[in-house]
């Protein structure tokens, strides 16, 4: 396992040639715990070629790491700047409404983007009254499941189709306390084949495209969604520089969201390795908060953020 940690260390940063390779650029947290671990048995072993041969790759992990926690102390946006958003994966298989209603209640979140969003689970959301302060809204449809934003804000709501992907962006502009503001939501397909990251890279480059033909200090841009990556691929680092968004994480650490629980069970995961959901903004707004929530019987944790608006701060 050492081994293959070391190599995967260095393949993950060559995504751009290969999608398998970029494959491996996604768990670079379980290799910072071999890594780790395998310099502890190699010092107790007295096996110091083996332990300087690990340092440099354990370093390469673990400085993107504590860079990840770095970025000066979050603002504090004015109450009427302020946009709380939860974004969720509500997983198509889990039955446990009771849970994600009262992590609803619990944070009163402003907007809120789900996806995997079952017919079932939307009834238990109407029936427990959560979605009454929730009248905005769109979705689109998947063959088993959909994608819903829902906000408190009126929405001004269109879904842009990409060309050879399945996935779609629900795009909607909405107005917070004067301040025009807008909202992408996707759920991008899982990298895990060729076809699924060519189309990640057509999805990317398509929010890309639409954030440049918006984009001003004027108008508020969050992207939202499960997108099926890590900030270390190929295509999310193309994302970021080709739309200028700044990922929420930044400040917040890693708080990875997948898997919640071990997969097909609902025995909890020690401790979840893939952070796939993402928020991401661009220059006319901040984070003041981010974090992950409990766990609500997905095999996603929930990220709850809080964002505020920078003219609205400095009025």
């Amino acid at each position: 396992m050492w081994g293959v940690a070391c190599l995967f260390t260095i393949t993950g940063f060559a995504g751009k040639f290969y999608w398998m390779l970029d494959l491996t650029s996604h768990f670079r947290i379980l290799y910072f715990w071999i890594l780790l671990i395998s310099l502890f048995v190699f010092g107790q072993k007295k096996k110091f070629i083996f332990m300087a041969i690990t340092i440099p790759f354990l370093l390469i992990v673990a400085v993107p790491f504590a860079m990840s926690y770095m970025g000066g102390m979050p603002e504090t946006p004015n109450d009427a700047g302020k946009i709380k958003i939860l974004q969720l994966n509500v997983w198509a298989s889990n039955r446990h409404y009771d849970r994600i209603v009262e992590l609803i209640r619990r944070e009163n979140p402003d907007v809120m983007a789900f996806e995997e969003m079952t017919q079932p689970c939307i009834d238990h959301f109407e029936q427990a009254g959560v979605l009454a302060r929730y009248p905005y809204r769109v979705h689109v449809n998947y063959p088993l499941s959909r994608v819903i934003l829902l906000c408190r804000f009126p929405l001004e709501s269109r879904v842009e189709h990409v060309d050879s992907v399945r996935q779609s962006i629900i795009v909607s502009q909405t107005n917070v306390n004067g301040f025009p503001l807008v909202v992408l939501m996707t759920h991008a397909d899982r990298p895990n084949k060729g076809s699924g990251y060519r189309e990640q890279v057509l999805l990317f480059q398509k929010v890309s495209e639409l954030v440049q033909s918006i984009n001003s200090d004027m108008v508020g841009i969050i992207f939202v969604g499960d997108l099926n990556t890590t900030a270390w691929s190929y295509p999310f680092r193309v994302l970021l520089k080709n739309s200028l968004l700044k990922n929420s994480l930044v400040g917040f650490g890693l708080q990875p969201t997948y898997p919640a629980y071990v997969p097909r069970t609902q025995i909890p995961f020690p401790f979840p390795l893939l952070p796939i959901d993402h928020l991401l903004i661009n220059n006319a707004l901040f984070v003041s908060s981010r974090r992950t929530g409990p766990r609500v019987g997905s095999d996603h944790l929930p990220v709850i953020v809080e964002i505020g608006i920078k003219e609205v701060k400095k009025s």
